[in-house]
């Protein structure tokens, strides 16, 4: 399942265009669009749109770990308008919380840092591009889906020498339309990792630790699912080294193979 946000209609049309989505007419509280496999949402502008709108949706649909995709306009001092980037950090401007969505797929542009504003402004933090609704997307998403299967991908409309105006909707509809195959490729690789993330552990990945601890039928399905992460972010099964060997219960060997992958992608 592909979940994608978008602010504006203009923003959201080209991928309704696209994945021949069809309105549902049985969601009242947002504009929704959906297929068999993809869902698109429009907020509004804002981050506590883009939140209610995303934990809203993420309410209403009963796959596991849906892929989620911000996808907009934002601003940044020095790239090129129609410049396609995908945020690497995402930062709430009044919080100062930050994301790290991991780059664990090739299909992606060049990554920048984003900070998420309050309200519309005209100047741009060095080295930082900005929008109004990132952080509040990820607030509500990294609720049921992990940060492996998230994204925000941006469409730079404004810079320092073409400050921001009125769109129309042409114009974000033109901004975006060429950037459509480059994100449908990076859903399909997400869409393939969650295929990781859902599945199983073999019993072999799974054999050496059964052997060192006892884990609940419960703490199996821990088990299972963290070492299916580990794979998706080190391309491989934990290493057994000392500090791993002397955990003494099943429930610290998940805590600290959960704290690993946190360390490399916070």
């Amino acid at each position: 399942m592909l979940l994608i946000q978008c602010a504006l209609h203009a923003e959201a049309r080209p991928f309704i265009e696209h994945f021949r989505l069809k309105r549902r007419h049985d969601m009242h509280s947002y504009a929704c669009y959906s297929s068999d496999d993809v869902t698109l949402i429009e907020s509004g502008t804002g981050k506590l749109n883009a939140a209610a709108a995303t934990a809203w949706l993420g309410a209403t649909i009963t796959s596991e770990y849906p892929v989620c995709m911000n996808i907009g306009i934002a601003g940044h001092a020095t790239r090129e308008l129609g410049t396609m980037i995908s945020c690497q950090r995402i930062e709430d401007s009044a919080s100062g919380k930050r994301w790290y969505p991991p780059r664990l797929i090739r299909n992606l542009p060049q990554g920048e840092n984003l900070l998420t504003l309050d309200k519309p402004g005209n100047t741009y933090p060095q080295d930082n591009a900005i929008d109004m609704e990132a952080s509040g997307f990820l607030t509500a998403a990294t609720r049921f889906t992990p940060l492996e299967l998230i994204q925000s991908l941006k469409i730079i409309s404004d810079n320092q020498d073409n400050p921001p105006g009125r769109f129309n909707t042409k114009q974000v509809v033109e901004m975006i339309t060429p950037h459509i195959t480059k994100c449908v490729d990076a859903a399909n690789e997400l869409l393939a990792l969650r295929q990781i993330l859902t599945g199983e552990s073999s019993k072999a990945n799974m054999e050496p630790f059964m052997q060192q601890w006892q884990f609940s039928q419960y703490q199996q399905k821990q088990l299972s699912r963290v070492l299916q992460r580990h794979i998706v972010i080190f391309g491989n099964e934990p290493d057994w080294d000392n500090d791993l060997k002397k955990i003494k219960s099943s429930k610290g060997v998940i805590s600290e193979l959960k704290r690993r992958i946190n360390k490399q992608h916070p």
